[in-house]
């Protein structure tokens, strides 16, 4: 797919325009997300009426009939490729500036939707931490999503952030150089994932400062039903370290969803708790 930067940069200042400020790093990633959806959509469009042999924009595409000889590759055609090449790199430049992952632009938009392989990923990279007696299935794998939480915010010396929860500010005591409690109007949701068999805590991200972030879940309570999960240094996973902070995050905000339905289903059928 060739990637519209033109509409990319036409709309970023079409938005900047009408707000009448500059757009953020995530505003203009946004923008360009949106085009390129947007763009594939169509283009899909146009090949589905050009496979029924509806002509687009008033006009059909011209076919060879198949006899037609193939032009040798002279001078001009390697400088149009080369040049092509360019231009390609331009784009990927541009995207990668605006961390638009190209890639995710090829795989089924539909089928990400309901993705929860991490997920999956997760519960065994945690079960191989257990005794054989002590593991687990999907049904005690719980999670829990928030929108406020004692999340401290630390600094490291070499500049890296990390995030770790804990139940309560006095759990964790008095802040050290470099570390910071995060305001509630900063965090957008947290989903934490549990072992509700053993009450202990298993991986944790979330959405924050514009951004995805993982969290080392030292403790959390169920707001909902008063218990509380606690960190295990043996047997917790957190993230597997190859996979997109975004892509971790969509995955637990689907398996909440998903989680949440079949525990609704089953209260409307039994009035059974999952």
């Amino acid at each position: 797919m060739k990637y519209p930067i033109k509409k990319i940069k036409k709309e970023i200042a079409k938005k900047e325009k009408s707000t009448g400020r500059k757009l953020s790093e995530k505003g203009r990633r946004k923008v360009a997300q949106k085009v390129i959806r947007r763009t594939k959509m169509r283009n899909r469009l146009i090949a589905t009426l050009a496979a029924l042999g509806i002509t687009v924009g008033g006009a059909q595409a011209l076919l060879t009939d198949g006899n037609q000889a193939n032009q040798p590759e002279n001078k001009t055609n390697i400088e149009m490729d080369n040049q092509k090449n360019v231009t390609n790199n331009k784009r990927e430049a541009y995207l990668k500036e605006l961390n638009v992952d190209t890639d995710q632009y090829h795989k089924d938009e539909t089928s990400q939707e309901k993705d929860t392989q991490i997920i999956d990923q997760i519960l065994e990279n945690y079960n191989e931490n257990l005794l054989e007696q002590a593991k687990i299935d999907k049904d005690d794998l719980g999670i829990i999503s928030q929108k406020d939480a004692h999340l401290l915010k630390d600094f490291s010396e070499d500049g890296d952030i990390s995030f770790v929860e804990y139940g309560s500010k006095e759990e964790y005591g008095n802040l050290q150089e470099g570390q910071e409690w995060v305001k509630a109007d900063d965090i957008d949701t947290i989903y934490v994932l549990v072992d509700t068999e053993n009450n202990n805590t298993i991986a944790g991200i979330g959405a924050m400062d514009g951004g995805y972030y993982e969290i080392d879940v030292e403790s959390v309570r169920n707001r909902s039903n008063g218990i509380e999960y606690m960190k295990n240094d043996k047997t917790y996973v957190g993230l597997p370290e190859e996979k997109d902070s975004e892509e971790v995050y969509k995955n637990f905000a689907n398996y909440y969803q998903e989680r949440t339905a079949a525990i609704k289903k089953a209260q409307e059928n039994d009035g059974m708790e999952l």
